[in-house]
């Protein structure tokens, strides 16, 4: 994937979150202390449901929007409207109504979708169950596509098979093997970009192939990797963001709220922090005394550039519902991590000036977290 079509997937994420990210929405686990692992059943019934741990499953009709993150994700109940999903593995063995939107490491598909269906994984797996009623946008390692298509299609991976029918035009970039199987029938016009000519296995039914030659380059496979660390690297601080918030709340309360009160104070505290603790980390370690205490310096200094990285990502969540719903007072919820992991993803896009942008909002996450470890310490 390039940087336009990771671009493209925060949009359509963001407008995904919109209906979402009221509200109206019902937010699950209401305490923190409820833990990892999440089920949804029972007799309450959910319209817009908001949902987040390690291992996630739904096993009651969703009568609304659906949105579902974690380690693992089981959607195993309808969704009346939309889907939205991120995980590590997932699996969606119901019916989902309207759309649906999936990112993930594994992702399997069981159940039909009603409207569009986009993916974004390493290994996506359609059954022939999963009828998709219209578009189908995918980016993945290895898909496997054995469900019926009455839309278009547009596939971009490394290996890709086709054996169901789809109604019309399919755009391909495959960078290793594309194959059609026996049971594949496409309709409309294929357009295909590859390294090498497509399989076509005895039984597939498809129309003439617009086949277009691409040479692998050490630039392209750069680009490739890159793409894919960004969307890991999403994943990841999404996931990290949700555990930040539970298990440092006041903390990370306090850390994100100075920086909305005292801007340039943080600022300037995170500045001479990133210059100053690395300087006097090595003065320790040239000194034979003060060797071991260098060393825990300078652990502690990328501990609290990590820390400060994920605290970041709920600053710029606080500002974003600041800014949209008027907000007065910061409260951290399953919501600011939702705006903050897409808005910075967002902004890193923006060249220079977004580098920039997140720069700043770091050192000053960083100059709030100096002060709050200085305060822990004194306690």
């Amino acid at each position: 994937m390039t940087k336009q079509t990771l671009a493209y997937i925060l949009a359509l994420t963001l407008m995904a979150f919109a209906p979402i990210l009221t509200d109206a929405a019902d937010y699950l686990p209401k305490n923190k202390a409820d833990g990892g692992n999440v089920n949804v059943a029972g007799d309450k019934d959910y319209k817009n449901l908001f949902v987040g741990g390690g291992n996630v499953s739904i096993n009651k009709k969703i009568l609304g929007d659906l949105f579902a993150a974690g380690g693992s994700v089981n959607i195993a109940s309808p969704v009346e409207k939309d889907l939205f999903a991120a995980g590590g593995n997932m699996t969606i063995s119901a019916a989902v109504g309207e759309d649906a939107r999936l990112a993930g490491g594994n992702i399997i598909i069981n159940s039909p979708v009603g409207g569009d269906l986009m993916t974004a994984g390493g290994t996506v797996n359609i059954g022939e169950a999963a009828t998709i009623g219209g578009d189908f946008w995918s980016g993945a390692g290895i898909l496997n596509l054995n469900s019926s298509v009455r839309g278009n299609a547009k596939l971009g991976g490394g290996e890709i098979l086709i054996n169901s029918e789809i109604s019309g035009n399919v755009e391909i970039r495959a960078d290793k093997k594309l194959v059609f199987g026996p049971k594949s029938k496409v309709l409309g016009e294929i357009v295909y970009r590859g390294s090498s000519e497509a399989v076509i296995q005895d039984g597939a039914q498809i129309s003439q192939i617009e086949f277009h030659k691409i040479e692998k380059t050490r630039t392209a496979s750069a680009k490739r990797i890159v793409s894919v660390f960004l969307l890991i690297k999403i994943l990841a601080l999404f996931v990290a963001a949700l555990i930040a918030l539970k298990l440092f709340g006041k903390s990370a309360h306090s850390i994100v709220s100075r920086p909305h009160t005292k801007p340039w104070v943080n600022l300037g505290i995170g500045f001479l922090g990133v210059i100053a603790i690395p300087i006097a980390a090595l003065i320790l370690l040239l000194t034979m005394l003060g060797f071991l205490a260098g060393l825990i310096l300078i652990f502690s200094f990328v501990l609290a550039l990590l820390f400060s990285s994920i605290f970041a990502t709920l600053f710029i969540g606080s500002l974003a519902e600041r800014w949209i719903f008027k907000k007065t007072e910061i409260n951290l919820t399953w919501k600011t991590v939702i705006w903050g992991v897409v808005i910075s993803a967002i902004i890193s896009l923006i060249p220079i000036v977004g580098w920039i942008v997140m720069f700043i909002a770091y050192l000053m996450v960083f100059g709030s977290f100096l002060q709050e470890a200085r305060t822990r310490l004194e306690i």
